[in-house]
């Protein structure tokens, strides 16, 4: 097997290899393949990923009996994320089976396929048994019990099978008798049981239908665990999978502009989304947001049941146009999405700004993540940070004195163009640190000289901003550019490359056929102290934080996470003058006692798994669900701004055909409550600065 050529940090950036992101895209790239005759392709694959690995990971791991204990933990969690379908004991026959793993890793298997695979059977019989038996019995919501729920997946005994689905089956009901509570009397409790038995029955039978399915679903398990082993972000792709997200993210054809991928519920969620697409257009989706149906005029389809490939199918479908999406954020709410595939190719400029006008005209600009152009490998401003600067531009003309970034759930994208857009913003000097295995540490510079804006302006990120947007918020702190506000970002600090795997000759189409694709992590990045913010992210100056922002999934709870370091290189970077921190920190905390929903103090320990005990019986319930509304306060707070759109997008001629989606973002802007925390902070900021 041929040995990978060495590369430094500059050429990764170069030929557009790098992607910093914690979910979302992956960027297939046509490098130089890494070509061995294997007789068995299983086997080839395996291989090759552990030899990628060991050439060219950051921080690859040596001992194959510690590797082979990763890689069963991650097999467990890939085949039951939720953990409602392996037991106790299924847990403990996986993990005796650490000899095997070891044996299936050198590219022996062992029957390891078929072992896991009768285990995961007999535990979907054993589950679809457990239904079947409920299904016949009466239910009843009136004696107390309450279900678990904890961020910590717990394995239950198999003694207790028939309880726990009891337990599910009640809860499901009880959601949705409390969701239907105004049309309870003709809905009876037995409906709703049917219901839910059917919906968790709908889950298993998907899985139960093709045994070769599942075959091929517990080796594409194993090739996932044995990336994953290496650490949170380096991760495999089958080439079904990629030609999938390939179909979703083309700009050239009619599509919504998302991409779908399961988390580790093994919901439906978004899992990136096209800048310049109908999706990216509304300002209303983010990567993880949860898909639970789609509906045109004549259907409903419930996402919570069915398989990823069908999901696609349904966004995919070339005879539909136009559907309603109902998602559901991280923090439980949920709105319907009208959306209208577009061809994203057309859009000049994939960035919308708004003019929050009031006291002090402010520019707000939102950018889900730093998109590139991936047909061009060179160093010309094709991407994200190009149309940032053209926004500006205009919004300076349009007389702004200062200006809102909102980089939050921003999970990343390119580095270039994160490095790009911070260098509007600086003058010239280091950005950030490179390093990569094997490499001295290199000194990425701002790439033009001069500044764009340099009026004064905010960064807003929290537990969602990861990767690259984490160095633009760290590099433009680090110079005092700008005031960061919001809660610690997510604490990515590394960086892929993504390669084929798995190249086998076929005769008949006379070339390499790929197998798949494999996301590694190569090197790190730090801020230009050589500090790191990897698995602590990046502390915001002033905490601005709500319900939430309590969220535990963060670099620093997924497993095998790298460790935080630094690292020690003379970089030149002359920082602006201290901006007044304590004074608006002061002023801020001041508002925000008067503010229910914000809170000026950010408690690490609530980002910790914890446990919540959900009462099962209808009285108890409904009490805990009026709890949790009573918790989110509505503000009938006035605005100190009206929003806008530029002038120079009034005058475009499609503004009509999108008027009701601006309308609604214009809404959501002018009621966000931390956008408006954040044109206080500015004011603050000018008057403080003016005096």
């Amino acid at each position: 097997m041929s040995k990978l050529t060495v590369f430094s940090f500059t050429m990764l950036l170069k030929h557009a290899l790098l992607f910093f992101i914690a979910g979302g895209f992956w960027l297939l790239l046509g490098s130089k393949c890494v070509f061995a005759q294997y007789t068995d392709k299983d086997s080839q694959l395996i291989i090759e990923i552990r030899e990628l690995a060991s050439q060219r990971h950051i921080d690859p791991l040596l001992n194959d009996s510690c590797f082979a204990a990763r890689v069963a933990e991650n097999l467990i969690e890939q085949m039951d994320p939720a953990a409602v379908i392996l037991t106790k004991q299924d847990v403990d026959v996986i993990y005796s089976m650490h000899d095997r793993i070891m044996l299936a890793m050198k590219g022996e298997s062992d029957q390891l396929y078929r072992h896991l695979l009768n285990v995961y059977v007999a535990s979907i019989k054993r589950a679809d048994s457990c239904l079947n038996v409920l299904i016949n019995q009466p239910l009843s919501l009136e004696y107390t019990d309450s279900l678990r729920i904890s961020g910590d997946r717990v394995f239950f005994d198999a003694s207790d099978c028939m309880s726990i689905w009891e337990k599910r089956i009640r809860y499901f009901v009880l959601n949705q008798w409390y969701n239907m509570r105004d049309a309870v009397d003709s809905l009876s409790i037995e409906t709703l049981k049917t219901s839910a038995v059917d919906g968790l029955k709908c889950r298993i039978d998907l899985r139960i239908h093709d045994e070769k399915e599942m075959y091929r679903f517990i080796q594409d398990c194993f090739l996932k665990s044995v990336a994953l082993a290496y650490d949170p972000h380096t991760s495999y792709m089958s080439k079904d999978e990629a030609a999938m997200l390939s179909r979703m993210l083309s700009s050239t054809d009619k599509t919504f502009g998302i991409s779908l991928s399961q988390n580790y519920k093994g919901e439906i969620v978004v899992g990136g989304i096209v800048p310049g697409s109908a999706a990216w257009n509304s300002n209303k989706l983010n990567v993880d947001d949860q898909i639970l149906s789609i509906q045109n005029a004549d259907s409903v389809f419930d996402f919570t049941c069915l398989s990823l490939k069908d999901a696609y199918y349904y966004i995919n479908n070339p005879e539909v146009d136009e559907l309603v999406f109902n998602i559901q954020k991280l923090d439980g709410k949920t709105f319907l999405l009208p959306l209208k595939k577009e061809t994203s190719e057309v859009m000049s400029n994939r960035i919308n700004s708004f003019i929050l006008d009031g006291e002090i005209k402010t520019g707000y600009i939102y950018l889900p993540t730093f998109y590139s152009d991936t047909d061009d490998y060179s160093f010309l401003p094709n991407g994200c940070a190009n149309d940032m600067a053209k926004e500006i531009i205009r919004l300076k003309r349009e007389g702004i004195e200062a200006l809102i970034i909102d980089l939050r759930n921003n999970t990343g994208g390119s580095m270039l163009e994160a490095i790009r857009a911070a260098g509007i913003f600086v003058d010239y000097g280091t950005l950030c640190i490179g390093v990569v295995r094997d490499e001295k540490p290199e000194l990425l510079k701002d790439l033009s000289r001069g500044i764009i804006f340099d009026g004064p302006m905010t960064v807003m990120i929290n537990g969602g901003s990861a990767s690259a947007s984490e160095m633009f918020a760290a590099a433009l702190q680090d110079y005092n550019r700008a005031i960061i506000t919001g809660s610690p970002s997510f604490g990515k600090s590394t960086a892929q490359v993504v390669l084929p795997v798995g190249n086998l000759y076929s005769k008949s189409e006379d070339t390499l056929v790929t197998a798949g694709y494999l996301k590694l992590t190569v090197g790190k990045f730090y801020r230009v102290t050589g500090k790191s913010h990897q698995k602590i992210g990046v502390d915001p100056d002033l905490i601005i934080v709500d319900s939430a922002d309590n969220q535990d999934y963060m670099e620093v709870n997924m497993s095998f996470a790298l460790s935080n370091d630094s690292v020690q290189k003379e970089s030149y970077y002359k920082p602006l003058p201290e901006l007044p921190v304590d004074s608006l920190v002061h002023l801020s905390s001041l508002r925000l006692l008067e503010n229910p929903n914000l809170n000026s103090t950010f408690d690490p320990e609530m980002n910790a798994s914890k446990e919540i005990r959900i009462p099962l019986d209808s009285i108890g319930y409904m009490t805990f669900r009026e709890a949790q509304q009573l918790s989110e306060c509505e503000l009938d707070a006035h605005s100190p701004f009206a929003v806008d759109v530029p002038e120079y997008i009034r005058g475009m001629s499609d503004v009509n055909h999108e008027g009701e989606i601006f309308h609604d973002v214009l809404k959501m802007i002018n009621e966000d409550q931390k956008i408006i925390e954040n044109y206080y902070i500015i004011n603050d900021l000018i008057n403080i600065l003016n005096h």
